[in-house]
């Protein structure tokens, strides 16, 4: 198995939709997961076997 070496500026969500919504993966516990931004790249580290969710989150009035 290959693993990148990762370097970037970690961060935990990702804004969407102009920041009306916020993307985030979270562990089976609810801890967010660390994204690396790598120039216009996201890349999650996580363990082969490890679970996870994928959580949105609006921060408007409209649905989406």
């Amino acid at each position: 198995m290959h693993k990148k070496p990762f370097t970037g500026r970690a961060i935990n969500s990702v804004s969407i939709t102009a920041g009306r919504v916020s993307f985030s993966v979270e562990s089976d516990q609810g801890q967010k997961f660390d994204f690396i931004r790598d120039g216009q790249n996201y890349y999650l580290q996580a363990q082969d076997g490890q679970n996870y969710q994928l959580r949105y989150e609006n921060h408007s009035d409209q649905t989406f």
